[in-house]
Order: structure tokens, then C-alpha cells, then sequence
């Protein structure tokens, strides 16, 4: 993996710099007939943007292992594209994690920010196209529903942990993949990739080098097998709500440790208000 990374950079396959005109996001295309990826995105030095240009260069080598397949079997559903990327973000997000606690603390943030991102709001959009699609059957909604429904969905994912009045009832408005007949549910294969690249991630720290082949030849198949025997193949239950629960107690840990340095920052403080204030 790190062999490809320095080839996309060597080779100028990454446009990161930021250009007026230039769209926003990020995102990578793959170019099948001469074996070669193009990654697009913004590089403006925050961290944000190192783990983006590693997620891309994730679905990038994901790209490059399945190049000598058929056409046919490059093609790997939603829920399996998200693999390669998070597993690579991952690697560079822990590789950076720096052992000073202020270092840390605001990393592990950023961290916690993501994960919130994919594991919450992305649940509360799923809920909400699942009760978009269930009244839609007895007639059209207007827009009072919608919004009815993205706040009842909105409170059912993030309960008391978001003030009511922070809300976003509008939020189906300005998402485009709504409007699209064939994205429905879009966002699930990221909540999806996540849990499941965390897994991976999991894996390689207990069997170290002998799991490269192991997690090349995963890549390699998710254009060939569904989810469950592909995930079944490499040692794991996709259909055990525990392998899920496993990939959030990875989370879960770092809320602990997010709080253990901010309870310790906040005790230095009252110790040594002059270097606080400094």
C-alpha cells in the first residue's frame, strides 16, 4: 500500500490543490484500460485533508488490486467499495496519533467528529428514507411531512444528545442523493465500511505482515462473492450483532480516553491557572 501511495504521487495522479472554480469534496475515478486511478480533492494542510487523500488512495489500491480482472468483476457493490478506503484511513489516522496528550486529544476529536458522522447522522438518514418510502405508499407528502419525518428521525438517532433546538428538519432538502431513484440509501455502505474496515484494521494489528495477503485477496474477491460469504471468508459474522458492536466499542474506547485527557487538562488547569492563562 505504501509502494502504490508513492506511485499516484510520483506518477501526479493526485490534483490536491485547492483552485478557484474548482468543485469541492473529494473523490477518486478509476481508468480500467490503462490500469490507472485519478484522485481529486482540496488539500488545504489540515488534518482532515491527510486522512481524506489516504481514504482516496484507499479506493485507489483497492482499484489497482482488482486491475487484471475482467470487466465484469471489477464492479463491487456499495457496501464492499468503502472497505479499502476506511482500512486506510485508518492505518494513517493511528500511525499519527500522537502520544502528547494535546496532540492527541484534538486528533482523537477530529476522530470522534467522523465517527459521529457515519455511526449517528448517517442512522438518522436511514431512518428517515425508511419512513419516507413506508407513507409514501398511502399517498404523496409534502413538505411539512418531510420535515416531520427528518426531525422524528433526527430525535430517534441522537436522543437527548443533541438540543432539540439544533435540529435540522430541512436536511432532506439539501442532500442530492435523495433526488436520485437510484441511490436510495446511499450513505448506509459508509456506516457499513466503516465498522467493517475497523475489523480489518483489528485483525492486522493481532497478525501483523501474514494478513496482507489475507486482506489483498478480500479486495480482490468483492467483485466475485456478496457481503456475507466474502465477509464469511475472511473470519467474520456479519450477521452477529456482536461484529457490529465490536467496531463501535472501538469508538466507544476513544470517547473514554477523550474524556480522561479532558478531565486531566481541566485538573492541570485548576492547578496551574497562570499557565493556562499563558
Amino acid at each position: 500500500m505504501g509502494a502504490f501511495a508513492r506511485r499516484a504521487f510520483e506518477s501526479g495522479w493526485i490534483d490536491g490543490e485547492p483552485r478557484n472554480g474548482k468543485v469541492s469534496g473529494a473523490y477518486c475515478t478509476d481508468m480500467p484500460l490503462v490500469k490507472e486511478t485519478r484522485v481529486l480533492c482540496n488539500f488545504d494542510g489540515a488534518f482532515n485533508s491527510v486522512t481524506t487523500v489516504a481514504h482516496e488512495l484507499g479506493h485507489a489500491f483497492h482499484s489497482d488490486v482488482v486491475a487484471d480482472l475482467s470487466s465484469l468483476e471489477q464492479e463491487y457493490p456499495m457496501t464492499l467499495a468503502e472497505t479499502a478506503s476506511i482500512f486506510a484511513e485508518t492505518v494513517v489516522f493511528n500511525s499519527e496519533l500522537s502520544p502528547a496528550p494535546e496532540a492527541r486529544l484534538g486528533l482523537l476529536e477530529i476522530n470522534l467528529q467522523d465517527g459521529c458522522q457515519i455511526m449517528v447522522d448517517i442512522l438518522s438518514r436511514y431512518f428517515f428514507e425508511q419512513s419516507v418510502f413506508a407513507e409514501r405508499e398511502g399517498g404523496e407528502l409534502t413538505v411539512d411531512d418531510y420535515c416531520r419525518l427528518m426531525r422524528d428521525a433526527q430525535l430517534r438517532t441522537y436522543g437527548d444528545g443533541l438540543d432539540p433546538a439544533s435540529l435540522h428538519p430541512f436536511m432532506w432538502l439539501v442532500k442530492c442523493h435523495y433526488y436520485s431513484s437510484d441511490l436510495s440509501f446511499y450513505n448506509f455502505p459508509y456506516a457499513f465500511g466503516q465498522l467493517f474496515g475497523l475489523a480489518l484494521y483489528a485483525r492486522y494489528l493481532a497478525e501483523g505482515p501474514s494478513f496482507a495477503p489475507v486482506y489483498e485477496d478480500l479486495l480482490r474477491e468483492t467483485g466475485r462473492m456478496d457481503a456475507v460469504s466474502l465477509t464469511a471468508k475472511a473470519g467474520f459474522d456479519i450477521e452477529d450483532p456482536a461484529f457490529w458492536k465490536s467496531g463501535i466499542d472501538v469508538f466507544a474506547s476513544r470517547i473514554d480516553e477523550f474524556e480522561t485527557l479532558v478531565r486531566t487538562r481541566a485538573d492541570d488547569a485548576g492547578r496551574n491557572p497562570k499557565e493556562c492563562t499563558k
